[in-house]
């Protein structure tokens, strides 16, 4: 699962580096925290340097390593362990249900943040487990016909977030789509659905592009998850700063619980 979420990273860029200063030589770039935190899971969180706008031509944020990390959860001290490449892991699991804090120094200040860990979702059904395709090539002169959409559903009786991915798992997928070029095998990141406060979400079948088995994430997310898809309008005339929960610092630090289904996708 945590590689599901290192793909989220790809897809929605969290930047510390987007900050604007005056007097820039003064200062102090702030730690950027990536902490995803899934039930039944061991833990990894990434700690960076902030790139301040205008301050640095280099684009790849530097990893802050050697920190004392710690978690907190029910009167209990997790000590995370520094690693490479600004990794600090333990191999403790969350829980879900149960609230974490994250503490660590970093030039002169405490950064905290804190989560709860959602329950594991409930009841997750789709309303098929295989579909059939007909392949075809673009520009072919033939317009594809495709089945109907892959009803995802599940119990949200408190309308909290919920995230949907899914996944091809083949190594070397057959295209859908003529011509296509497979990128990457298994390591193709998956695709997902918005954040949704409903009970349910569709698969349509165009999105799946590759015959083969598909792994079909369900996650229970919290709030500072779903900001993440939220517009904030950036540009090079309006710097807003990207969603965050770090006090003293940037970044997310948030928790999630998952449940996954298989779907097969086959030619006629």
């Amino acid at each position: 699962m945590k590689n599901i979420i290192y793909s989220i990273l790809i897809i929605v860029t969290f930047c510390g580096s987007c900050t604007k200063t005056d007097p820039l030589s003064n200062y102090a770039p702030r730690a950027v925290v990536e902490g995803y935190l899934a039930a039944g899971d061991t833990i990894d969180i990434l700690i960076k340097k902030e790139i301040p706008f205008g301050q640095d031509s280099t684009t790849t944020a530097e990893p802050i390593n050697n920190l004392v990390v710690t978690l907190e959860t029910e009167g209990k001290t997790i000590a995370l362990t520094s690693v490479d490449s600004g990794h600090y892991v333990s191999s403790t699991r969350i829980i879900a249900e149960k609230t974490y804090k994250l503490k660590f120094d970093y030039n002169g200040k405490t950064i905290t943040a804190t989560t709860t860990i959602p329950p594991k979702p409930k009841d997750f059904k789709m309303s098929a487990s295989e579909v059939t395709i007909t392949p075809f090539t673009p520009g072919g002169g033939v317009r594809p016909t495709f089945p109907d959409p892959v009803k995802l559903t599940w119990t949200n009786s408190d309308q909290t977030f919920y995230l949907t991915a899914f996944k091809n798992l083949e190594t070397s997928p057959e295209s859908i789509f003529g011509g296509i070029i497979n990128f990457g095998g298994r390591n193709r990141p998956p695709l997902f659905n918005r954040p949704t406060q409903t009970n349910g979400a569709e698969i349509e079948p165009p999105r799946l592009q590759y015959y083969g088995n598909f792994d079909v994430y369900l996650m229970h997310v919290q709030p500072e998850y779903a900001a993440l898809y939220e517009e904030n309008g950036n540009s090079s005339l309006n710097l807003t700063p990207p969603p965050t929960n770090i006090d003293n610092g940037l970044g997310i630090f948030t928790g999630f619980a998952a449940d996954t289904l298989r779907l097969y996708v086959k030619k006629p």
